[in-house]
């Protein structure tokens, strides 16, 4: 007589075939275990995951070695030129402040110096700038060109700017070298000369 077993139990019961119960022997013997879900937890697998994460930190690591000096440079680059050309508006806008009161307020040659000074000196040691105030009257002669070169500037005749007649031209100069006053040591900005002017006409 055959046994009824339930639908229930014949759900429930799991066959394994010889195959089967051979490669779960061999896991069991080479110390694999089956998790939960039935996947084959292998000792060798995380060993293998391991490595993989150390290969790629040591990727990771030569290639910030190859980036960084040169986002550095970059970086150091762009603060520097900044800070050049901050200081280069600043030598400017002291240049012409100097000239529109030494016009307007009767100041002398020297007063006016000291106020190019004064201004420069929010930002960089004003004794590395040398400021000069020439006549500028050559000027007012049409076709005449404006001084480009230091011999240009020099040619010049000094003036004194309280005693120079309404109307007349005269010129404020001021020059520093950049790498006296730069933040950050750069090769490229050695012996960069900074300058500017602004011609005047007394008032």
């Amino acid at each position: 007589m055959v046994s009824h077993v339930p639908r229930s139990d014949r759900l429930n019961t799991v066959m394994e075939t010889p195959e089967e119960f051979l490669l779960e022997s061999s896991f069991q013997d080479r110390g694999h275990e089956r998790t939960s879900s039935g996947r084959v937890d292998c000792p060798r697998e995380g060993y293998l995951r391991r490595k993989d994460r150390i290969r790629r930190s040591g990727t990771a690591i030569v290639e910030t070695a190859f980036v960084l000096p040169v986002l550095l440079t970059f970086l150091f680059g762009i603060f520097t030129f900044g800070h050049m050309q901050m200081v280069a508006n600043l030598v400017q806008n002291a240049c012409r402040t100097a000239a529109r009161e030494g016009a307007a307020d009767g100041m002398t040659t020297e007063e006016v110096r000291q106020r190019v000074l004064e201004i420069v000196s929010s930002a960089v040691d004003s004794d590395m700038v040398t400021v000069d105030v020439r006549d500028a009257s050559v000027f007012d002669i049409q076709g005449a060109d404006l001084p480009i070169t230091n011999e240009d500037f020099e040619a010049l005749p000094a003036v004194e700017v309280a005693d120079v007649d309404p109307r007349q031209l005269f010129i404020v100069r001021a020059q520093l070298n950049y790498s006296q006053v730069a933040i950050l040591s750069v090769p490229w900005f050695d012996n960069f000369p900074i300058s500017a002017q602004t011609i005047m006409r007394h008032e």
